[in-house]
């Protein structure tokens, strides 16, 4: 059965799409303001490929407007509310079911909103890539970590040789040891 649309309440048409992780997902498109129904998490799942295949940036000025309490949810029939995060508001408007957490989404916002989820996913991956910095540059600042990082970086193919830069390695208990630990390492890398 078809989905009324939560602006128009004309029958929507059902798009399939394929998720981030091949998942075949299917949504609900309005065929007279352009807007779109996700049930919960379809939105975060689809690929951005597929927004750039549906969707378009709001070319007809004839789109209703309404305010999210005029919206009705396809599934529930509970008027849908505005969603309140200060980071989407600043780029899209997303009106929410509070029963079943569907998301309509309007005409050029379903790209909008991938476009916006790909700078955050790459945002994260910065920071986490500086933190990993931070960490390991920690790690180097404690006595002798930098010594044993460097040694432990070395490639375990090329033979060990104590010098005064590796801090004196050179003791027959920690020759061993050191043998020992690039031996290990050598049979997990392969």
């Amino acid at each position: 059965m078809a989905k009324l649309c939560p602006v128009c309440r004309v029958n929507m048409k059902r798009i399939y799409g394929s998720g981030e992780t091949d998942l075949a997902i299917d949504i609900d498109k309005c065929p007279n303001c352009g807007g779109f129904w996700f049930d919960n998490q379809e939105l975060f799942l689809i690929s951005s490929e597929d927004a750039k295949k549906y969707d378009s940036e709001i070319i007809r000025q004839e789109i209703p407007k309404s305010a999210s309490h005029d919206r009705i949810c396809p599934n529930c029939q509970l008027p849908l509310v505005l969603l309140k995060d200060p980071e989407l508001s600043k780029r899209m408007q997303v009106d929410i079911c509070p029963k079943c957490l569907g998301l309509w989404l309007d005409q050029g916002e379903f790209l909008r909103y991938k476009e916006f989820q790909k700078e955050k996913i790459e945002k994260a991956k910065k920071e986490d890539a500086v933190q990993a910095v931070e960490i390991l540059q920690k790690q180097h600042q404690t006595e002798g970590a930098g010594r044993f990082w460097r040694f432990l970086m070395q490639d375990v193919d090329q033979p060990y040789e104590s010098t005064k830069e590796t801090g004196g390695f050179g003791s027959n208990l920690e020759s061993i040891l050191m043998w020992l630990i690039r031996s290990v390492l050598s049979g997990l890398r392969r």
